[in-house]
């Protein structure tokens, strides 16, 4: 009788010890490293944003933030409508807030920004 085949032998598929296999890896699709994240992180949200002016941002949303228009300036147009047609409903104190967070940078989104 025969001995059992479990599969391809030869330098193709070399056998492991103790009897398992051990298939090589596809060239085209490499194994990371462990530990190695797998996938990039928000590709399009972390690319950098064009150079805007801190100066003509702050004045935009001090006269024309309950319209939005400074955020429209700096690239967030959903937060820009946003303001449009909700931030007259907050009495002012959305653009009061927002003016004040232009001013400090603070939000990921504003310090992504590449200010001059």
């Amino acid at each position: 009788m025969s001995t059992p085949s479990h599969g391809p032998t030869g330098p193709e598929y070399p056998r492991a010890q103790y009897g398992g296999e051990q298939y090589p890896q596809h060239p085209q699709y490499p194994q990371p490293q462990y530990g190695a994240p797998q996938y990039q992180p928000y590709p399009y949200s972390m690319a950098p944003m064009p150079v805007k002016s801190h100066a003509a941002a702050i004045l935009l949303s001090f006269f024309f933030g309950i319209l939005g228009v400074d955020r429209f300036y700096l690239g967030h147009v959903g937060m820009g409508f946003a303001k449009l047609l909700v931030g007259w409903m907050t009495f002012g104190i959305w653009p009061l807030i927002d003016f004040i967070l232009i001013i400090m940078k603070g939000t990921q989104g504003l310090k992504r920004i590449q200010w001059t």
